[in-house]
């Protein structure tokens, strides 16, 4: 029997996500099967939206794999956010093995013009 590490070699494994807009929102979908919600963590910073955790093994830690596809351990995935969000209306939703964040776009800002003098 072949023993396997659990984890990819650098220990951090990316999952598959998808990064599309609508006309009012940014969407984040990452693919998260068996991980707990309470083992995710999404973090906005310096316009970089990054979303981690960890997914656990289920089984006994001395079980022997015959085949190993299915990635464990600590994860993270990051997406680049242009500067037209609303940071202030993100939102995320985990359902069904996929977690969901939304982003509203920013509205146009009105500027008003004054003369001098006014």
């Amino acid at each position: 029997m072949t023993w396997v590490s659990a984890s990819p070699r650098g220990g951090v494994w990316q999952p598959p996500t998808d990064v599309y807009e609508t006309r009012s929102e940014m969407v984040v979908r990452v693919e998260l099967a068996g991980v707990r919600i309470e083992d995710v963590d999404v973090s906005v910073s310096d316009r970089l939206l990054t979303i981690s955790g960890v997914r656990r093994p289920e089984l006994p830690e001395d079980a022997g794999y015959h085949r190993m596809e299915i990635l464990y351990g600590p994860f993270r995935t990051t997406v680049a956010l242009p500067h037209r969000v609303n940071l202030s209306g993100i939102a995320a939703e985990y359902r069904d093995g996929f977690l969901t964040v939304r982003i509203p776009k920013a509205g146009a800002v009105k500027v008003p013009v004054s003369a001098p003098g006014d």
